[in-house]
């Protein structure tokens, strides 16, 4: 089965390009896919350029206006690893799935 632009959050995991669900007899696999109109150097960011952009910030003390324009400048997450790492965050976060009192699947630390 092929999934196109499906979400896992826009706050969470974000909302890979595509997926493929294989099913089998043995079980079933996952992959999800991504793609870029450039090459993957060019979609890179370094995570820690853009710490350093927050790191000395007093946040009790920042307006909104800077907040905003600090998102703006963080595309971590539309990067090529930015979004790998979404999905790798995403996988490992199933691992810890239980059930609450309710039945209800969440995801424990």
């Amino acid at each position: 089965m092929v999934y196109t632009e499906f979400d896992l959050g826009a706050e969470g995991f974000g909302c890979p390009d595509g997926g493929l669900l294989l099913e089998g007899q043995r079980g079933n696999a996952f992959g999800f896919i991504e793609g870029k109109a450039i090459p993957l150097e060019l979609s890179f960011k370094d995570p820690k350029v853009i710490s350093a952009a927050t790191k000395d910030i007093d946040w009790d003390a920042a307006d909104m206006a800077d907040i905003e324009s600090l998102m703006r400048q963080n595309t971590y997450n539309s990067s090529g690893n930015g979004q790998h790492e979404l999905r790798w965050r995403f996988v490992n976060a199933l691992g810890t799935l239980r059930a609450d009192k309710s039945g209800a699947l969440v995801v424990h630390e």
